[in-house]
């Protein structure tokens, strides 16, 4: 690998192939499934091109494959792979006694039964190595064919095969972003099936550097000092960034939140989110504690309901709205929605008996029909329900094209004005990434943004326990004037809140 294939340099000039540090990273991982985030410009594309292209040649009957996003960068990637096997001394070749039988545009087949192929997609046929370059674009800009890739081409390959996934980030949303996030919480796989994360930040490259003197502002030296950046370093940082602007943290970040937060079209102020400082919180099964129960103060739990099969996850949030902060949360990708329902009750016992407001969308059903079995004080939904004894009820909340960017503008309004404390590290990280599209949507999964739902129902809550709490006074006041004029407190009892 450090002595056979050729490359073209940055600066057109025709030099041997020796991998850099990030390549070299690369190759040391030896999980056969990676999906990689990084800034522009790393050389990924190119490792892959010679890594499996040395493969294809020295092994029989090897199927190699790499997807691009558009047709003009197909043959960008097909020409590093013809130009390093042409480059190849003549005496090897002769010595393996390759023939090729197909070079086309795109393709180079071998006589010993191994191809090297790069295309727009791929299915049918077993592949033993596969790159699909710049996913996130792929996902953002051609959905259908993203489809067919994981529909298609990730199937193709075998579980002793090698698939690779890379990109630098395109918006939040999407296969690349969420599988990349999956991959990077989960850490080291557990099975063959699963990715291994990878991300490579643009302070990584070496070629990133920059002589001279520049009037560097003080926002700028302070991210210098996080990153222990040198001078030169931060010098290419200022004058690239004087012309990428805003999608300066997206092409070029220095950590994957970074790449996440700065992509797409966010709608949390990611200033304001800054100003919040996340509390370690003491775990109680997929539980989270972040305040213990005062007996004194008013909570409200909302809560956000899937179908529990791995995909999107069923989460919940308890707010104190007496202190304004985040108590507790919850999320599991794998409960079933009735017994999600126990949770939810048994919780909320253990915050006073507090009101309990799942989203009755779709699964939610499931959850709020139990919950009402067990005896759960529940959310009311008077104006969208049906008639019984004689009022309109519904139990739970809906979200509809017009309560979802209610409740969610309701809760940006919340961290703008200081009104709510978050807590929970993991809400602020689904706050960051939050984008405006996902307003738009009320039939989809929400994308990983199950705790930011379950915090915005909760929230809503507050306008709820407002006017039960309105209420509440008035009958304290009641009790209060009538145990007076008994002098018999015990006669009448004490209303509790609920």
């Amino acid at each position: 690998m450090n002595n056979l294939y050729k490359i073209m340099n940055k600066q057109g000039k025709l030099i041997t192939y020796k991998p850099n540090a990030i390549q070299r990273s690369i190759m040391n991982d030896k999980n056969k499934r990676k999906i990689i985030l990084k800034g522009r410009q790393h050389g990924v594309t190119t490792h892959f091109c010679i890594d499996y292209l040395d493969d294809t040649l020295f092994r029989r009957y090897c199927s190699s494959v790499i997807i691009a996003h558009k047709e003009e960068v197909v043959k960008e990637i097909f020409k590093k792979i013809q130009l390093a096997y042409e480059n190849l001394d003549d005496g090897i070749k002769k010595l393996m006694a390759w023939q090729v039988n197909t070079d086309n545009a795109n393709e180079l087949s071998f006589s010993h039964g191994s191809s090297f192929r790069v295309t727009l997609s791929t299915r049918g046929g077993t592949v033993q190595n596969l790159h699909i370059s710049e996913f996130g674009k792929m996902c953002s800009q051609f959905p259908a064919r993203a489809e067919e890739v994981i529909s298609g081409a990730l199937p193709s390959v075998p579980e002793s095969g090698r698939v690779t996934i890379e990109s630098t980030a395109e918006g939040d949303q999407g296969y690349f972003a969420n599988m990349f996030k999956d991959a990077m919480r989960r850490g080291e796989p557990t099975t063959t099936k699963h990715f291994k994360a990878l991300f490579f930040g643009w302070q990584e490259n070496p070629d990133y550097n920059l002589k001279g003197t520049f009037d560097i502002p003080q926002e700028l030296r302070k991210y210098q000092q996080d990153l222990s950046l040198t001078d030169e370093q931060i010098n290419w940082y200022f004058v690239e960034r004087e012309t990428l602007k805003e999608r300066m943290k997206q092409e070029y970040p220095s950590n994957w939140e970074e790449a996440f937060e700065t992509s797409g079209n966010k709608l949390f102020s990611l200033d304001k989110l800054r100003e919040q400082t996340p509390i370690e919180g003491e775990k109680v099964g997929d539980w989270i504690i972040y305040k213990k129960y005062n007996p004194s103060h008013s909570y409200a739990m909302g809560a956000d309901v899937s179908e529990g099969v791995e995909l999107d996850s069923s989460t919940a949030v308890i707010i104190d709205f007496t202190a304004e902060e985040i108590a507790v949360e919850y999320k599991n990708n794998k409960i079933d929605p009735n017994l999600f329902a126990y949770e939810l009750y048994n919780f909320s016992k253990q915050y006073g008996n507090c009101m309990i407001a799942p989203e009755r969308n779709n699964h939610g059903l499931t959850t709020v029909t139990k919950l009402k079995e067990l005896g759960a004080i529940l959310y009311i939904d008077e104006k969208r329900g049906s008639v019984e004894n004689g009022r309109t009820k519904r139990y739970g909340w809906f979200t509809t094209s017009g309560t979802k960017p209610m409740m969610i503008y309701d809760l940006k309004r919340a961290i703008d004005e200081d009104d709510l404390k978050i807590n929970s590290a993991n809400i602020l990280q689904e706050l960051k990434t939050y984008d405006r599209v996902d307003l738009e949507d009320t039939k989809n999964p929400t994308n990983h943004w199950d705790l930011v739902i379950a915090t915005a129902i909760a929230w809503q809550m507050r306008k709820y326990k407002r006017n039960s709490l309105q209420a509440n006074n008035v009958l304290q006041d009641t009790l209060s004037r009538l145990t007076q004029k008994s002098n018999d407190k015990k006669r009448y009892g004490f209303i509790g809140e609920n």
